[in-house]
């Protein structure tokens, strides 16, 4: 496990680039999925 650290702590500047690049795909993916103003809800009556 340390060998991961150590790999990951030597090359930082990657691991970061990488970290903002999944949170701009994540961003992306977020503001393209459909959304309704107001959805049609069904509540359950028991």
């Amino acid at each position: 496990m340390t060998g991961l650290v150590d790999w990951a702590a030597e090359r930082a500047r990657m691991i970061i680039a990488l970290i903002i690049a999944a949170l701009t795909a994540g961003v992306f993916a977020y503001t393209g999925l459909p959304k309704e103003g107001e959805p049609d809800i069904q509540v359950p009556v028991l």
